[in-house]
């Protein structure tokens, strides 16, 4: 079987990167866009008072604060918040001081919903933790499809224990980027600061010698299989 798309750890090119803004000020990022694949991630870090513009045709996109302190439509978002900037919005978001980020977005632009599209701020305490009786996983929504303006799905998955997921698979692409921890997908490891694209169909599981956290991002909402012949659950949260 084919090994996974990873992106390590590495340094930074001035400039903006992302397919679907300009940046201003002082910007440097790193693109992770494996071939032709739906999706991409940009890891950069905007120094205080950097700007990033949308202007044009775009996806739903988010940006997930690792440190620092973004401002978006007047409101901030410190760290472990997210600002969702929802497809055709046009907006900017400045960085209130040094911050680290993690963009991401897909080249596929959603079907309009019909609504105006605009930004939100959804910070940590905000999002909807959802955690199953007896279940060591707890995952945190920021973003998971049901919002009457956008469609993009982007959550946290943390587990303060070794763990190990069974084989499954998922309907949509998605990128998992490791914040703490590590996850052994099959041979390859993802260390914290890793990301892997799992494209949508491919089956995969995978283990952690302890305790783990990572960020999971899709374009859209995704059914779930687990073992091979058991019939796809659509993946809404529920508490």
């Amino acid at each position: 079987m084919a090994q996974l798309d990873v992106m390590e750890p590495s340094a930074l090119d001035n400039g903006y990167l992302a397919p679907s803004c300009a940046g201003e000020g002082s910007v440097a990022s790193a693109l992770f866009h494996p071939g032709d694949y739906s999706l991409w991630q940009l890891s950069a870090e905007l120094g205080a008072g950097a700007s990033l513009r949308w202007d044009g045709a775009h996806g739903d996109e988010a940006l997930y604060v690792l440190e620092g302190a973004l401002e978006a439509g007047g409101q901030s978002c410190g760290p472990d918040g997210v600002v969702v900037v929802e497809a055709g919005a046009s907006g900017t978001v400045r960085a209130i001081t040094d911050t680290k980020v993690l963009h991401v977005g897909s080249i596929v632009a959603p079907a309009p919903t019909g609504a105006a599209a605009g930004m939100h701020v959804v910070d940590s305490a905000s999002g909807r933790h959802v955690r199953f009786e007896g279940h060591p996983i707890e995952n945190n929504y920021f973003a998971d499809s049901t919002c009457p303006t956008c469609q993009i799905v982007l959550f946290t998955v943390a587990c303060d224990e070794a763990h190990t997921a069974a084989s499954h698979l998922h309907s949509e692409d998605e990128i998992i980027h490791v914040l703490d921890g590590e996850l052994q997908v099959g041979p390859q490891t993802v260390k914290a600061g890793m990301s892997v694209a799992i494209p949508a169909g491919r089956r995969y599981g995978f283990r952690t010698p302890g305790a783990y956290k990572f960020i999971n991002y899709r374009r859209d909402a995704s059914t779930f299989t687990g073992a091979p012949g058991s019939d796809p659950v659509v993946e809404i949260p529920v508490a």
